[in-house]
């Protein structure tokens, strides 16, 4: 193990430094083994077709009330770049964002190296980036080197870094191509983890996600009246889409919203434990 390499993707934006720091952190490090993709950069639906990325809303549309954006169908086709290249990875690797940034590159390689380990056969994710960055702040250098992660009920966060194993990026880009939905996280059979203590950050104090900010607003929340709508199964026996169950739209729809809190309440207790 001491002389395995980490295969890491870094989705990069063309014509941006923003990967920098993680260039200058992993390049020379021989443990890393990176690629560099460049993002499929897609500010309108004329830029999506340009470059022949096939795509589906309907899903998407019947769950939030909007279509998938341009750049999120984006974002979407450059994840399911990255998830190709793992695929074809008998090990495993990681991919990263290029606003990711590593708080501790010793626990992350150590870390990254036993799930892929111990996960190999599953269809497991690892993200780095834990459990909305609960622990981040001012967490002590001793919590920073504790190996340790825990499976979620649910779902973590955005999928800016996340380890997986070649079987979870087949399941990811069976589940999303052509894109149906955003790139974290379509529906899968995948279990994920979160470390207790999160080893990556999300961006800088001056560096903002380009399809996530207030500016962009393209996951505002829907009005009361349609989260009432939803909930009451109103929307689901009037319109639902063909091929979603009932089973599917509780899962989503209520099943979300009670592992969120579950797993909030799991890694919050874990994390005080340690101090």
């Amino acid at each position: 193990m001491a002389d395995r390499k980490l295969f890491v993707v870094v989705i990069r934006t063309p014509n941006s430094d923003r990967y920098q720091p993680i260039k200058a952190l992993l390049e020379n490090d021989k443990r890393f083994e990176l690629e560099y993709l460049d993002a499929s950069m897609t500010p309108t639906y004329l830029d999506v077709a340009s470059r022949h990325i096939a795509y589906s809303t309907e899903m998407f549309e019947f769950f939030h009330g909007r279509k998938l954006a341009p750049a999120e169908i984006g974002c979407a086709d450059s994840h399911n770049r990255a998830r190709k290249l793992i695929q074809n990875r008998e090990d495993g690797g990681i991919i990263l964002e290029d606003d990711a940034r590593i708080t501790n590159v010793d626990s992350l390689f150590n870390m990254a190296i036993n799930f892929l380990s111990s996960e190999k056969l599953n269809y497991s994710i690892l993200s780095l980036t834990g459990f909305r960055q609960i622990g981040l702040k001012n967490s002590s250098e001793h919590l920073l080197e504790i190996n340790k992660y825990i499976k979620l009920w649910g779902n973590p966060d955005l999928a800016v870094s996340y380890v997986l194993t070649n079987k979870s990026a087949d399941e990811l880009l069976k589940s999303n191509q052509p894109v149906k939905d955003v790139s974290d996280w379509p529906i899968t059979k995948c279990k994920f983890f979160v470390p207790i203590v999160p080893l990556v950050q999300h961006g800088e104090s001056n560096n903002n996600s380009l399809i996530d900010s207030t500016v962009s607003n393209f996951r505002n929340n829907e009005s009361f009246l349609k989260k009432v709508i939803k909930l009451m199964f109103i929307k689901y026996l009037i319109k639902r889409p063909k091929g979603l169950t009932i089973f599917h739209y509780i899962g989503i729809v209520y099943g979300k919203k009670i592992k969120w809190r579950y797993d909030y309440i799991r890694v919050k207790s874990q994390l005080e434990y340690m101090k």
